[in-house]
């Protein structure tokens, strides 16, 4: 992007006081409608979510238990601990555990 100010100091890059040009809109939404839906970002985020359940179920039990109740139900480590009978050092284990097979798992589709 290119500074739009003359201004000292606005050589192209990111710098305070320097304003830069908005990105051109995509064709087929309204930038002045911020309700706008692009259909390709949506297709993207339903397959996204579609491969994150995919590698969420293939997770073994307790690990797809901890992602699930952390993530997904909002508890924290004592909560998650208290509902599989874990201290809070094993919760934690749990979920870096779980969270290293997940990222493993979406590593492909994530590069």
């Amino acid at each position: 992007m290119r500074p739009t100010s003359a201004s000292p100091g606005c050589d192209g890059r990111r710098s305070f006081g320097c304003r830069e040009e908005a990105p051109e809109a995509d064709e087929g939404t309204d930038p002045a409608d911020p309700g706008a839906v692009d259909p390709g970002a949506e297709a993207l985020d339903r397959e996204l979510a579609a491969r994150v359940r995919a590698a969420v179920e293939r997770l073994p039990d307790r690990q797809r238990m901890a992602i699930l109740l952390n993530k997904f139900e909002g508890l924290g480590y004592a909560e998650v601990g208290e509902r599989l009978g874990l201290s809070p050092a094993a919760t934690k284990s749990l979920l870096h555990r779980a969270r290293m097979a997940l990222k493993s798992m979406l590593e492909e589709y994530l590069q």
